[in-house]
Order: structure tokens, then sequence, then C-alpha cells
């Protein structure tokens, strides 16, 4: 199962998706994974991360090859 899968399947939806950013919302909440011009990665999530969740994000960050 992809990340995108695993997110979709608790219900988050991907609404932004470039070279450098990918962004998922539900409701208000959102989590971002960015790829700073200085090489740096940054995920940021606003709002408490269930394990559910949590496996969710490390698949994307293992999809993007940050980990």
């Amino acid at each position: 199962m992809t990340a995108q899968e695993m997110f979709e399947e608790l219900g988050w939806k991907i609404t932004c998706k470039s070279q450098c950013t990918i962004i998922y919302e539900k409701g208000f909440r959102t989590i971002s994974f960015f790829q700073l011009g200085n090489g740096e990665k940054i995920a940021n999530s606003s709002g408490h991360i269930e394990m559910k969740l949590l496996k969710a994000i490390n698949k994307q960050c293992q999809e993007l090859r940050w980990m």
C-alpha cells in the first residue's frame, strides 16, 4: 500500500503535490512534507498523530527517500 493510499484510508486527501511539496488535509488539519532549496526536509502536522497516521507519515518519508 502506498502512503497516499494509507492517508486516504484514514480520511485524508492530498491537496498539493509538486516536486518539493506534498500536503494532505482532513477537515481543518494538515500534514505537510517540504524539501527546501538547501536540502532540508520537513514533515509538519497541525495536530496530534495517532499510530496509524504515524505509519502513513513514515511511509511517505520512505517513498520520498528521506529515511
